[in-house]
């Protein structure tokens, strides 16, 4: 069997080894060309974006994202002309339905029923962009629409850059830190980790043709050069973790003893933590360099839990907190001295406020579901796709305790896609 670097060592022959699950069923038709994949996951990926990141100061009615959601709309609905049919090979994962059936429950119990309706219907199209990417895809070719738009993605940031200095880049608390066409650092630094992971694992999977690895390769160094230029440490760490994940993952696929590898690397991860949790994480952080309130984190989790404790079953409905004006979202606010924040810095405890912890554990099935998935499959077939689509998991888990990064945009699409190829019926 052919691993992530060479020939396994030891262990299962490719005669006895259970049968791939990363193909797509023979003669399945794509529903969306690679073109229009790689589209909507540009689109995706810059979500949200308005006037002022372009650097056009105009007040109006319509901003560059609300175009965006128009034009994806159409290109999906363009590209399904003709290609009806094909829409029976939608697999939706069981593991997902539960989820989203309590997002839509959330309107009806949301402080802001209007904008949670809004918000269940833009995840609701996430979802349909990532099943339908999926048909007739496997997991290499997923992999490869991801990568090809990361290169896209990263090329506009730096175009930013370089003509629109001064909205490109942070002028305020983070002076200097790059954020090309997004937000801020720190969501930057969490998608340019995202392309470091696709592009990284492209780049291994035609490593043998020196012609298609030139770009990949090329959009790696790109990715790592954009964490760097973000000046954010929790991207850094995470890069560091995901190339920790793809180390692990190689000697995994060539190891004489599948099992033996994660077992010691239990065993090494446990034993730290349970020190961590025994002692306290200030110690720690000081000596990382690191302000112990975890710029300025911890206070606003506090101020989230306690938004939590109040409606721990339901939360307050799917995009209905850290609204300007609202109410519930004002007397939040207070408790933090009346500063705003705009997510709670933290995936978990954002998503546990919005949907409740019934919401939390049904996301996390579906998340935990696709890890399970792909841990056998990698052990089945250690590839680069299956590898990244792993790493990709276990880093964005990590990522979601201080960003909140998992249940949207890009991340959410690739996640929904890549269930959808695993869990496909015929596999």
């Amino acid at each position: 069997m052919t691993t992530l670097l060479g020939p396994r060592t030891g262990g299962a022959t490719a005669a006895s080894a259970p049968a791939p699950r990363t193909s797509a069923p023979a003669g399945t038709p794509r529903l969306l060309s690679d073109p229009v994949a790689t589209a909507l996951l540009v689109f995706c990926s810059l979500l949200p974006l308005k006037w002022w990141q372009l650097g056009v100061d105009v007040a109006l009615p319509l901003q560059p994202d609300h175009l965006m959601w128009g034009l994806g709309v159409l290109a999906v609905g363009g590209a399904l002309i003709g290609r009806r049919p094909h829409l029976r090979h939608v697999w939706v994962p069981v593991s997902l339905v539960p989820y989203l059936l309590w997002l839509a429950l959330s309107v009806s119990w949301s402080v802001e029923p209007a904008r949670s309706l809004l918000g269940v219907a833009y995840l609701t199209l996430w979802v349909v962009f990532g099943l339908f990417i999926a048909v007739g895809r496997n997991l290499g070719d997923l992999l490869t629409v991801v990568s090809r738009a990361v290169t896209v993605v990263l090329a506009l940031h730096w175009t930013a850059r370089i003509v629109s200095p001064g909205t490109a880049i942070h002028t305020d608390l983070h002076a200097g830190a790059l954020r090309g066409l997004v937000e801020d650092k720190n969501l930057l630094g969490y998608w340019a980790v995202f392309g470091l992971l696709a592009a990284g694992a492209h780049t291994v999977a035609v490593w043998q043709d020196r012609r298609a690895r030139l770009v990949p390769a090329l959009t790696t160094l790109a990715a790592l050069a954009t964490i760097l230029a973000t000046t954010s440490k929790t991207a850094l760490s995470m890069a560091l973790l995901g190339v920790a994940v793809g180390g692990f993952l190689v000697a995994l696929s060539r190891t004489r003893r599948p099992y033996g590898v994660p077992l010691t690397v239990t065993a090494v991860v446990v034993a730290p933590m349970a020190y961590l949790l025994s002692t306290g994480f200030g110690a720690i952080l000081e000596l990382l360099g690191r302000d112990p309130s975890l710029t300025g984190r911890v206070p606003i989790w506090n101020v989230v839990r306690f938004a939590i404790a109040e409606r721990p079953v339901t939360g307050y409905g799917w995009d209905a907190l850290w609204i300007a004006g609202s109410p519930t979202t004002q007397r939040f606010w207070a408790m933090h001295y009346d500063v705003p924040f705009h997510h709670a810095h933290n995936g978990y405890l954002d998503l546990a406020a919005q949907i409740g912890i019934v919401g939390l554990v049904l996301a996390l099935v579906f998340v935990g579901s696709l890890l399970f998935r792909t841990l056998p499959q990698f052990l089945a077939e250690p590839t680069a796709p299956v590898g990244w689509l792993l790493a990709l998991v276990v880093v964005l888990l990590s990522y979601n305790a201080t960003e909140v990064v998992g249940f949207t945009n890009v991340t959410w699409v690739v996640l929904v896609a890549g269930s959808a190829i695993l869990s496909r019926k015929g596999n």
